[in-house]
């Protein structure tokens, strides 16, 4: 069963010279060469369950399989008609997406879809309390996506699409999707409430390498882990629920160093889209699956944006595999991410700015900045270091931190 215009049928009627399978979210049709297409028939069809029963009904259909979707397209009065890009007409019907070339393939996946601001086929709702601003994320995570476990600990991949401005759909990645227990820095307990030794995480080669990593050991209890390094022990407590990190690390290069890594770096076939960035001085490269999404939304915002598209982000990470994320208390669960300036990486610091509001039109709602520097969106850190407290000094000097991620930017379809 299919819908048109939201009313189910079996058969779909489209008319030569309409172009109303076109039209975007405001009823218009913003392509401008309808003129060589003009003795053609178009419909435009997704794939897009109304409600999540139906959704869970197709999936388990389906389970570990590939179905392909295959479309027969016929005239009414059964005259012969020329189809696809053929000159040539034939009686019959023409079947569509049934070879190698062209294949709607239907698998199960977790997966957001992220769309560009200025998208005019963004079929996603308004913001809650956002005024008129649409949505810009969609997340489905699917029971029946494969499972592959290592070391007791169950993954799944989840697949982040992103829809440029002109709608055209790009796959830039597939991470890892993996659920730990929930993290809060708390005060350091005693030896005997911590439980036992679970595994011991050690970055000395790392810092010896010339990575300027804060940690220098993480040890995993029981209870919680406990992180050592120059900025003293700072201890996180096991809270009583799960959270969900994805591996953000995506290109995963290999060696260790004071260098910047390559994390992510997608380039679309016709190199009109490039959604990039690295890490330096961190090995904090777990996410929050939904922050991570939003982080790729603005990316792909700086650098489809002509005064910025030469900048390069270089982060300094969001959390550690377990979900700690020494020494802050922020970046627990994967829940913020620091980017250093681009001015203290010899890039220009007009790209300042505008990346401060990719990231707040995506949903940061939180960035901490130095205490001299003026942003709109920024919060200045002028808080002096207080000995034996969380408070370091004034951080932000150094690197921008993006964080408190706005729920109603997400459209969660479940």
């Amino acid at each position: 069963m299919i819908t048109q215009t939201s009313v189910a049928t079996r058969i779909v009627t489209a008319n030569v010279g309409n172009f109303d399978a076109l039209n975007n979210n405001i009823g218009t049709c913003a392509y401008g060469n309808l003129a060589t297409h003009s003795n053609k028939a178009i419909i435009k069809l997704q794939l897009r369950p109304a409600t999540r029963t139906t959704f869970d009904t197709w999936a388990q259909n389906i389970g570990t399989n590939t179905r392909n979707l295959e479309v027969v397209v016929e005239r009414n009065d059964k005259r012969p008609c020329a189809y696809g890009n053929s000159t040539t007409e034939v009686g019959g019907a023409g079947t569509f997406l049934n070879d190698d070339t062209a294949r709607f393939g239907i698998v199960n996946k977790n997966f957001y879809d992220i769309y560009h601001g200025d998208d005019e086929y963004n079929f996603l709702p308004m913001r809650t309390n956002g005024g008129n601003i649409k949505k810009r994320i969609r997340k489905i995570f699917n029971n029946n996506t494969r499972t592959t476990t290592r070391n007791n600990i169950n993954y799944q991949p989840v697949v982040y699409f992103y829809f440029d401005r002109y709608d055209n759909e790009h796959e830039v990645c597939v991470a890892e999707k993996y659920s730990v227990t929930a993290k809060r820095r708390t005060n350091v307990p005693p030896l005997n409430q911590r439980g036992n030794v679970i595994s011991t995480i050690s970055y000395v080669a790392n810092r010896n390498a010339g990575e300027s990593i804060a940690a220098h050991t993480l040890t995993i209890y029981q209870n919680g882990t406990l992180g050592e390094g120059g900025n003293g022990i700072k201890w996180y407590a096991n809270q009583g629920n799960d959270v969900e990190l994805i591996n953000a690390d995506i290109v995963q290069q290999a060696g260790m160093g004071s260098q910047v890594f390559t994390a992510l770096n997608y380039i679309s076939p016709d190199n009109s889209l490039i959604i990039t960035f690295g890490y330096e001085d961190t090995r904090r490269r777990y996410a929050n699956p939904d922050l991570f999404a939003a982080f790729i939304g603005a990316l792909a915002q700086l650098k489809t944006n002509q005064a910025t598209q030469n900048a390069f982000v270089t982060s300094e990470g969001f959390a550690y595999e377990d979900a700690s994320c020494y020494p802050s208390s922020m970046h627990v669960n994967g829940n913020s991410v620091d980017t250093h300036y681009f001015s203290q990486k010899g890039q220009q610091e007009s790209y300042q700015q505008p990346f401060i509001n990719f990231l707040y039109d995506f949903g940061f709602a939180i960035h901490y900045i130095g205490c001299n520097m003026h942003y709109t969106h920024g919060t200045r850190d002028c808080n002096p270091a207080q000995a034996g407290t969380s408070n370091f000094g004034q951080i932000h000097d150094t690197h921008l931190h993006s964080g408190g991620l706005a729920q109603n930017i997400l459209d969660n379809f479940i």
